[in-house]
């Protein structure tokens, strides 16, 4: 009898330890997804073309895309218009979407991890009209996403430095001059 409580103490323990686990990586997955919603639109602010890229109310466009997690870039995206008024002078207006529009918008956060076929369409989205996608995800700008954070003491702007040239955003050059590049 003792034997069978320590294997059941055993087998809660472990399954505890893995939805700690979970929610740990939940936890850092949201506190990066927070961070970037201060740093993604001080980046637009700083694509020095973003003037040209308005919609048609001229109004800056941000779109929050997700894969699978509508709740979460629901969540965003109200954060986003509740929170900032404008970017650069301009009004704002986000959107969640799980599709690219045809009418590119004037930058694009993504909120989750997403699979390569899908990462890799709205990388080259980004670069065919000339936009900014961010991702917290530091891996997915070594994947080609142009821009999101890099963590080390401090937070600062992270780039792709070739979808950056390839996607021809101009950025201001006091944000590059601070910024970390994956080359």
């Amino acid at each position: 009898m003792k034997s069978l409580k320590k294997i059941t103490l055993f087998i809660l323990l472990s399954i505890s330890a893995v939805f700690a686990d979970i929610t740990t990586a939940q936890n850092i997955d949201d506190n990066r997804l927070m961070m970037s919603l201060k740093l993604f639109p001080r980046l637009v602010a700083v694509d020095l073309d973003i003037s040209k890229k308005l919609n048609q109310d001229q109004e800056i466009l941000l779109l929050v895309f997700y894969q699978t997690d509508k709740w979460r870039a629901d969540k965003v995206t109200k954060v986003l218009n509740e929170q900032i008024k404008n970017i650069a002078g301009m009004p704002i207006k986000a959107e969640a979407v799980e599709k690219l529009p045809e009418k590119p918008p004037s930058g694009i956060i993504l909120i989750e991890k997403m699979n390569r076929l899908n990462l890799s369409k709205v990388i080259n989205y980004g670069i065919q009209h000339h936009i900014l996608v961010f991702s917290p995800y530091e891996e997915d700008v070594k994947m080609g996403v142009t821009s999101g954070m890099y963590i080390q003491i401090q937070t600062m702007p992270y780039f792709n430095r070739m979808t950056l040239k390839k996607s021809g955003i101009r950025i201001h050059d006091i944000i590059l001059r601070s910024s970390k590049f994956y080359e």
